[in-house]
């Protein structure tokens, strides 16, 4: 198929598919742009890629999906673009390209309110995005990088991100660690960033990934020490109600 690991990162990113529940990945690859979407059931089958027949992508470094099952791809290098591609596989642009987007290790994560949040690795804080957030407009409401640190500092671990939408809790790996804020939207749904808590140092620039659970426990990958990690965030009452399937 001409899809194959050169290096470790050219499969990135995990995200489900709300409406199909299929596991999907990037092939961050330049000109061969794919998402690919697997069945959890079928893991030795052979994937689809949600991009065939996309044009204008050069390069799949990251996605994610909305609770309507749109699909957002970052599109690098080159046009630091966003795509979103709608369920009927219809292209639009979210958000204008900026050259504040150059690294493959970058992470979209939707925030249910119709916008998104963006995380790209950075050393340190520099001229380029560390974190990003975008409204439902598509416009940049919030975002870190130097001369606009809103109280970060350091290096953002690998660009790995992941956002309870239920709780509003965010979570990014920084300097060796995660990091999780409480995140609360004015009126006009611009975001404000609490630190609520911060895990122990975990791995210094290998955290490679971060996912919230349906109770809200946070889970870790990280290659710097080769461990995965779950951590319980507490809630006002420690409890959580998982629904019964249909069939029950």
């Amino acid at each position: 198929s001409g899809y194959s690991i050169g290096s470790a990162n050219q499969f990135n990113r995990l995200a489900i598919d709300p409406t199909t529940n299929n596991i999907t990945y990037c092939y961050a690859v330049s000109g061969k742009p794919a998402v690919f979407s697997m069945d959890r059931a079928n893991l030795t089958g052979t994937p689809t890629n949600l991009l065939a027949g996309q044009t204008g992508i050069t390069r799949s470094v990251a996605h994610c999906f909305d609770a309507d099952g749109n699909l957002y791809v970052m599109d690098l290098p080159g046009s630091g673009q966003i795509f979103k591609i709608d369920k009927n596989g219809n292209k639009s642009t979210f958000g204008a390209s900026t050259s504040k987007y150059v690294q493959v290790y970058s992470s979209l994560v939707a925030d249910g309110r119709g916008g998104l949040w963006v995380s790209q690795y950075r050393g340190a804080i520099d001229t380029y995005y560390q974190l990003v957030h975008y409204n439902s407009s598509g416009t940049i409401d919030f975002s870190v990088y130097q001369g606009s640190e809103h109280g970060f500092s350091g290096n953002s671990t690998r660009g790995a991100l992941a956002y309870d939408a239920e709780r509003q809790i965010l979570a990014q790996g920084r300097n060796g660690s995660v990091i999780l804020f409480d995140v609360t939207y004015n009126a006009s749904g611009v975001p404000t960033l609490t630190q609520q808590s911060v895990t122990a140092s975990i791995a210094h620039n290998y955290i490679d990934g971060l996912a919230f659970d349906y109770a809200g426990d946070l889970y870790v990958v990280n290659s710097g020490k080769e461990k995965f990690y779950k951590f319980a965030v507490p809630t006002d009452n420690n409890t959580c109600l998982v629904p019964a399937k249909k069939a029950l």
